[in-house]
């Protein structure tokens, strides 16, 4: 079963948009493919938090915590100590 990938935020997509840009210029294609993996990724990442806080757009890592975050029942706000 093929595993499905997450669709692209539109910060993601406008970040993804600008690299396939500059790619296909000459001479920074040359620059973009001599800059090594691990520095690629982390220019993406701050390019798309770049436009995340421009658009106001929400970090989907930090949407997830908040699902962990659970009420707790076991708890009664009308007991007194």
């Amino acid at each position: 079963m093929p595993i499905a990938k997450k669709k692209p935020s539109t910060a993601e997509s406008i970040v993804e948009n600008i690299l396939d840009d500059i790619s296909d210029r000459s001479g920074l294609s040359n620059a973009w493919d001599d800059i090594d993996a691990a520095t690629k990724l982390e220019i993406r990442g701050a390019w798309v938090k770049i436009v995340q806080d421009e658009i106001g757009e929400e970090d989907p890592e930090e949407e997830d915590d908040d699902d962990d975050i659970e009420d707790d029942d076991s708890v009664d706000d009308d007991e007194e100590d």
